[in-house]
């Protein structure tokens, strides 16, 4: 379900406010760089020996903050207002998969990691394909 909102919002702008699919990525690419800067500072933060569980909290409530504005969405949005949103919902993201990547799989005996993190990415990525199917199924 979470997943399911990443395909709504190029749908968006591309079927409804008529961006291109250049426009699009390039409003869309923002994302990334939410995501990217919160996993390197969750990752950082993780090293020098804080606890990364709380960030898993903090990145949920920036993700419901993300869908809060996501939701207020209209035909007459500008595209900063979209930027915003996205950037602070990736955010939020990328701070809550790594610790709990890092929490599912810490007990785990080294000589089994190699399963414990296939099975568990395995179960990520079918949790997504659901969602994403799911949101489909009724976007049409």
């Amino acid at each position: 379900m979470l997943l399911g909102t990443l395909l709504l919002s190029p749908v968006f702008l591309q079927e409804f406010l008529g961006y291109s699919a250049w426009k699009a990525g390039l409003v869309q690419a923002q994302r990334g760089t939410g995501a990217m800067t919160s996993m390197m500072l969750v990752g950082n933060l993780a090293r020098v020996g804080i606890d990364t569980r709380k960030f898993i909290r903090l990145g949920f409530i920036l993700v419901a903050i993300g869908c809060w504005y996501s939701s207020r969405f209209n035909l007459q949005i500008g595209m900063w207002q979209i930027v915003w949103p996205t950037t602070v919902m990736d955010f939020g993201f990328g701070m809550t998969f790594p610790p709990c990547n890092a929490a599912a799989i810490a007990c785990v005996p080294r000589e089994r990691m190699g399963y414990a993190a296939s099975l568990y990415d395995m179960m990520r990525n079918t949790g997504a394909a659901v969602g994403i199917a799911w949101m489909t199924k009724y976007v049409d």
